[in-house]
């Protein structure tokens, strides 16, 4: 014979509402809660206040930028990817004669275009997007046109030029490819907009022109609010990283306290009340506790007359 459960007046209630919500249809409430203990679902307690707002921190230039100045393991994260996929670059293994392998290896290591992946990579980690640019001698003027391989004409590539999505590159305005023959483009930018610098002309470059580097992805909202880049990957682990950090300096403030001196001071209350004690004397007591702490050394040795 089945025992029967004896429910809680709260599952009562959750029970009631999920029947009566829909016509003949009721609703799989299958939330945790211990009300009399505090916990779980619905519960007043410390761990269901716990909240989850959002907050785009790839958007804070700045703290993306001291992160990766300043901080290690931030760095870290960054570069060691990027810098094992640029490691061990691209050999030509096919057919063409050993010289011009040679050839295209020579123009690589001209060009340096490893370190520029390198260095686009990177900034896509940090910012969560970043552009490189493919400079072909002679289509200076065509930027704006889809670059066509069978208009580039041997020996004119002449290297890559890398941009951040805050310094140099960004997507031009209302211009994102709803062409469905080509469904890696769709919802891409079909152009960008490039700045050598604040102070230099901007130039439209259209999309085949530019090698697109992102950093982690987010759904296709965030994606847009993102304006069609990632988001970074210092983001993901900021909270950790700041409490690896308050643990770090709350060690170090440990160690700082580990030995405590104690000196016995009889007429301590008077000076400190200024009733047994005139001014002068809490000054001199003052400076004779200033005087300590700087013959103190770092071995606990105080010289004493």
């Amino acid at each position: 014979m089945a025992k029967k459960v004896k429910r809680t007046k709260a599952a009562r209630s959750i029970i009631k509402t999920a029947k009566s919500s829909g016509s003949g249809q009721s609703t799989a409430m299958d939330y945790f809660s211990n009300y009399a203990a505090r916990m779980g679902y619905g519960t007043p307690s410390l761990a269901e206040d716990t909240q989850y707002e959002m907050v785009r921190l790839s958007n804070n230039y700045w703290l993306m930028l001291t992160l990766y100045r300043n901080h290690w393991i931030a760095r870290k994260v960054v570069d060691l990817p990027a810098e094992d996929m640029c490691k061990a670059w691209a050999k030509l293994s096919c057919q063409v004669p050993p010289d011009d392998i040679q050839k295209f290896d020579r123009i690589v290591e001209r060009t340096a275009t490893p370190s520029k992946v390198e260095q686009a990579i990177k900034w896509a980690r940090l910012f969560g997007g970043a552009g490189a640019l493919i400079c072909v001698k002679g289509h200076e003027r065509y930027l704006n046109e889809p670059l066509d391989l069978d208009d580039v004409n041997p020996g004119s590539y002449q290297g890559l030029i890398p941009f951040d999505r805050w310094i140099g590159i960004q997507p031009a305005t209302g211009k994102v490819s709803n062409d469905m023959s080509r469904p890696l483009d769709w919802g891409l930018p079909e152009a960008y907009t490039v700045t050598a610098d604040q102070s230099a002309q901007s130039f439209e470059i259209h999309s085949s022109r530019i090698l697109r580097f992102t950093g982690a992805d987010v759904p296709t909202p965030e994606f847009q609010a993102q304006v069609y880049w990632g988001i970074s990957v210092l983001e993901v682990i900021f909270e950790e990283l700041r409490k690896r950090d308050n643990a770090s300096w709350a060690m170090l403030q440990i160690m700082f306290r580990a030995n405590i001196l104690a000196q016995k001071n009889p007429d301590l209350a008077k000076l400190l009340s200024g009733l047994g004690a005139s001014q002068q004397a809490l000054k001199m007591f003052y400076a004779r506790m200033q005087a300590q702490n700087e013959l103190l050394s770092n071995q606990s040795m105080l010289i004493l007359g």
